[in-house]
């Protein structure tokens, strides 16, 4: 039965008003039982107190009248808004008939505070509260003879009602117990709940806290064997090369011509160990999740390396997004190397008289397009075997790659997810 006036929006359990909007239908059947025996009290004992008789039918309508709106509404605060001021004129008149400043009804008044601050808000609380005691005030003004010398609300015929005072008191003592102990218990309830889900929240915290970890234990150790990768090996053979010249130098077997060409292969490779090293350290850097920031950084370094070779060189940025998404440094590590390669490769074997770089996003993909103007497409080179030198390289960041030549232009293109596996990086 309680469920029928609860409003239909918030019917369901879940809701965050059900229980302050079941607690709010109980309370107003309960008022409406008590009222209705209140109200009969005084039609069969005090059938000439047509006042009293007026104000207490008049508080069985307003309640009934906020029930069923409440039925039909889309919250409990309109119809309760509505109750609790509509209630106070009722209320007034009747105190101000069965005592004033000593009626036992006041008490009503102070149940209608409670009321609106619990079940509508606080703002509408401190209004009704400040209504309540303007009128209490007066009352006080009147009964000491500063309104209305002539009035004497101790001269009543409800002045000395007891079982009216024994009604009222008792009602209001147990009505406003339940409704304390029902918010109470809510309360309660709600504070365990919160403290459930903070523990939930705080496991779970800690779960990806130690999946965060894992995964930089992970990172760690990746670019300890890339550092190793790019530049061990590199500072390997450069140390080899000078142990070379060295011995054949104290034993007088070096050739001019071979310490020229030895020493040119260290500067190669120091150069190479140079840029490596330059790539690397960006990688780790605080840009490289930034996909603007990596294409910037790869068109620098590609313009300085066409320009060295004087090849015509241009770059273009596409995509539809405002906010570009992140890409996982690995990623950016091993662009870097496959456009550089490719690159390096192209041009020291084919002539390129023009070169392109494009960037482009799609679908959570990011699209790179290297496109190369050869002049001679004669030349027996396998084009595809560029791709296949740095295969290693792509499928560690599952990228997809397409090849083809048309009309004197070389393309490379490369699809890669932005949102790789993690585990497959490594």
């Amino acid at each position: 039965m309680i469920a029928f006036f609860i409003p239909p929006p918030i019917r369901n359990p879940s809701h965050v008003e059900y229980r302050k909007a079941q607690i709010a239908a109980s309370s107003l059947l309960i008022i409406l039982i008590a009222l209705v025996l209140y109200s009969f009290y005084f039609l069969l004992y005090k059938p000439d107190d047509t006042t009293k008789n007026y104000t207490n039918l008049a508080g069985v309508g307003f309640l009934i009248g906020t029930m069923l709106l409440m039925r039909f509404s889309k919250s409990i605060i309109p119809s309760m808004t509505l109750l609790v001021f509509m209630s106070f004129v009722a209320v007034s008149i009747s105190i101000y008939h069965t005592g004033g400043i000593y009626s036992v009804d006041i008490s009503w008044l102070l149940l209608m505070v409670v009321t609106s601050c619990f079940f509508v808000n606080l703002k509408v609380g401190i209004i009704y509260s400040f209504c309540a005691s303007s009128y209490i005030v007066f009352l006080y003004l009147v009964e000491n003879n500063h309104l209305a010398s002539e009035i004497q609300f101790s001269s009543y015929p409800n002045f000395s009602n007891t079982p009216h005072y024994v009604f009222t008191w008792v009602f209001i003592i147990i009505f406003l117990l339940t409704l304390t102990i029902s918010f109470l218990k809510t309360l309660n309830n709600a504070n365990q709940k919160i403290d459930a889900l903070q523990k939930i929240q705080l496991e779970n915290l800690k779960q990806l806290v130690a999946k965060k970890n894992k995964e930089i234990d992970l990172l760690r150790s990746k670019l300890a064997q890339d550092f190793h990768d790019e530049m061990a090996n590199k500072l390997a053979g450069i140390r080899m090369l000078s142990e070379t010249i060295a011995y054949k130098s104290d034993r007088n077997m070096l050739e001019k011509s071979d310490m020229i060409q030895t020493l040119q292969t260290i500067e190669k490779r120091s150069k190479d160990l140079y840029n490596g090293t330059k790539d690397f350290v960006w990688s780790i850097g605080s840009d490289s999740d930034n996909i603007q920031a990596l294409f910037d950084f790869i068109n620098t370094e590609l313009g300085v390396f066409f320009q060295i070779k004087n090849i015509d060189f241009n770059a273009n940025f596409q995509t539809q997004y405002t906010t570009l998404p992140p890409i996982f440094p690995p990623v950016s590590r091993q662009l870097i190397y496959i456009v550089k390669e490719i690159c390096t490769n192209v041009s020291s074997l084919i002539q390129v008289e023009n070169s392109k770089l494009e960037f482009n996003i799609k679908d959570d993909n990011l699209i790179i397009k290297l496109s190369f103007s050869i002049a001679d497409s004669s030349v027996l080179i396998d084009y595809a075997s560029f791709v296949n030198q740095v295969e290693n390289r792509l499928l560690r960041i599952e990228a997809n790659s397409k090849t083809n030549l048309l009309d004197k232009v070389l393309n490379y293109e490369f699809e890669i997810p932005l949102k790789p596996k993690l585990v497959e990086l490594f």
